[in-house]
């Protein structure tokens, strides 16, 4: 049998299928169960239960911008399919609140590291005013005691 049989698509998401309940590395089992479902669709790019089956995988490893995408796809090629709906509605909240959450820890990192260098000069970031520039939508960084204008 050809790689190049559309007949083949299905073992490949048998595969991912089995990967997703074995082993004690549970991410690598999905990643590889990504894998097979990317292999699915490269024979055949309108197999639903791949895509729907692959975007499953991407929010398991928490690739939700990638999931997002894949359930968009499945909406397109058939808007009866709720479970891509719902997931729709629901990862761009979390999709949102993963990226505040991943901004506050990298606003912790910079400080603890501003902290560290203006640490010999007697001075912390508390001495400093961080706000937006409303003119050029740039960070604006102010010592408390003064203005920014």
């Amino acid at each position: 049998m050809s790689m190049d049989n559309p007949r083949i698509s299905p073992y490949y998401v048998t595969l991912s299928r089995i990967a997703d309940f074995m082993g004690p590395n549970l991410w690598k089992q999905h990643e590889k169960a990504i894998e097979d479902c990317t292999k699915a669709l490269e024979l055949n790019p309108n197999y639903l239960k791949a895509l729907l089956r692959r975007a499953e995988m991407y929010e398991k490893t928490e690739k939700l911008d990638e999931a997002l995408e894949d359930y968009k796809k499945v909406i397109e090629m058939d808007p009866t399919q709720h479970t891509a709906r719902e997931a729709c509605i629901r990862l761009p909240q979390q999709i949102t609140e993963r990226n505040e959450k991943m901004k506050d820890e990298m606003m912790g990192k910079l400080k603890e590291l501003g902290n560290m260098v203006l640490k010999p000069f007697g001075m912390s970031t508390d001495n400093f005013k961080l706000h937006q520039d409303p003119s050029t939508s740039f960070p604006c960084i102010c010592p408390v005691r003064r203005s920014c204008n």
